[in-house]
């Protein structure tokens, strides 16, 4: 039964890549029909099956191993692939992580094309700045597939979740919290960020705000997705400003921060919100340290990732080179939760 799930799961995602590649132009391959695995797309790319006893190599590189949303896609990533390799035992999985250092996770891309891999399954620390060691990889025949922070460059699909329209309910749904009126401090994030992920939360909740002629964002920050990094930020903004209504934090980790300073500080009535869903921020908003958080499943996205890696191993076009500007994306669901529903969330990470 379980391996029936995994390979429904499997044909479900790769019709979904078939659709988006033949919606970006793929090209046609003289290799289609032929029976030969060896077959290769533009010299880069080798044809594997592990259902048939073709070994395969899988590597997940996140930004930062410790963080929650980086160990939930790595627990998704096991869930497909573990099994499928107890049955076949053709499937090497390995997580290497830079821990948020761009350089490191450079190097680690050039060991795996040292390595031989099949695919990498990343999340950038920096987007902009890995182009070059993603171009390597796709140019060593490595199946590139990111998660949420992206490469700025084409590779074979990107993952991420309904970012600016559920940052935008979130904004009005916070907006409305505060009686539309009110003084808002932001943790946000450096600018390279944003254009790596495009589909922001934040950039849509901060649209939101800024419809309410009442609301005003006294200042903004950026922070590094940690809680100690948001602390000393909201511990600034503490010192200076007295009149604050609101904390938006671009992830929960730094809302998380900004929330232990808001109550260390014994200050009252300031609504904080961050985003991804996060197991401790749900229970932040339960105990009324939170006001709210942009809920998203990176379990099931790493399911997913590591479906598309088996995928795009198997095929004889190079998922990394077809017909598109960008690469394929797939965008998974995302809800707002609040003291009002946080109880529904069953499925926590």
């Amino acid at each position: 039964m379980k391996l029936r799930k995994l390979m429904a799961g499997i044909v479900a995602v790769t019709t979904a890549m078939m659709l988006l590649v033949g919606c970006s132009g793929g090209k046609d391959s003289d290799s289609k029909d032929s029976k030969d695995k060896a077959a290769a797309t533009e010299g880069y790319h080798t044809a594997k099956d592990p259902y048939d006893g073709d070994k395969v190599k899988i590597a997940y590189v996140p930004n930062q191993g410790s963080a929650a949303n980086a160990q939930a896609w790595e627990k998704g990533i096991r869930q497909v692939l573990e099994p499928l390799n107890e049955i076949y035992g053709t499937i090497e999985f390995n997580v290497f992580d830079p821990n948020g250092n761009n350089e490191q996770q450079i190097s680690i891309l050039t060991d795996l094309c040292a390595q031989e891999y099949d695919a990498l399954i990343i999340q950038c620390v920096d987007g902009t700045g890995i182009v070059p060691a993603i171009q390597e990889c796709e140019e060593a025949g490595i199946q590139v597939i990111s998660l949420n922070v992206s490469p700025s460059c084409q590779h074979a699909a990107r993952f991420g979740f309904g970012g600016y329209t559920n940052g935008y309910a979130a904004g009005l749904e916070a907006a409305k919290m505060m009686g539309e009126e009110g003084n808002v401090v932001i943790v946000g994030v450096p600018p390279e960020v944003t254009q790596a992920v495009g589909d922001c939360p934040w950039i849509g909740f901060q649209e939101a705000l800024a419809t309410f002629d009442g609301i005003t964002i006294l200042e903004e920050q950026a922070g590094d997705f940690t809680a100690e990094n948001a602390n000393e930020i909201m511990r600034d903004f503490l010192t200076k400003y007295d009149d604050i209504d609101m904390a938006w934090c671009s992830n929960d980790a730094m809302a998380e921060g900004a929330a232990l300073a808001i109550q260390s500080a014994g200050r009252e009535g300031i609504a904080v919100w961050g985003a991804d869903g996060e197991t401790q921020a749900l229970e932040y908003i339960e105990q009324g340290l939170m006001t709210g958080t942009i809920f998203n499943d990176p379990i099931t996205m790493g399911n997913d990732a590591a479906k598309m890696a088996l995928y795009c191993i198997m095929s004889e076009i190079d998922q990394n080179f077809v017909d598109a500007e960008y690469a394929p994306s797939i965008m998974l669901p995302s809800s707002v939760v609040t003291a009002e529903n946080v109880k529904e969330i069953t499925n926590r990470w």
